[in-house]
């Protein structure tokens, strides 16, 4: 310090070229992906739900609907939705 006098836009993390500027950036824009796709999966695993595939085979007049209707029903009580 020349006569007491501090330059005071000195930062100890000062970018010196454009090549040094280019790098940071680089990284911070890897950084910001990696923790996206972490914050994404997690989101996913958090809110997956299961999924069933049903097919219901029989003569016209066997009752299918009713009881694909009855399976309904039954699937959104389970799940506290009253269906009246």
């Amino acid at each position: 310090m020349a006569g007491g006098h501090m330059n005071s836009s000195y930062s100890p993390l000062a970018v010196t070229s454009m090549s040094e500027k280019a790098d940071i950036c680089l990284v911070l824009v890897w950084v910001f992906l990696v923790m996206y796709h972490l914050l994404k999966g997690l989101h996913q695993y958090l809110t997956r739900k299961e999924e069933f595939s049903v097919i219901i085979i029989g003569l016209d007049g066997a009752g299918k609907t009713v009881r694909q209707v009855a399976i309904f029903r039954n699937a959104l009580t389970d799940a506290g939705i009253d269906f009246t």
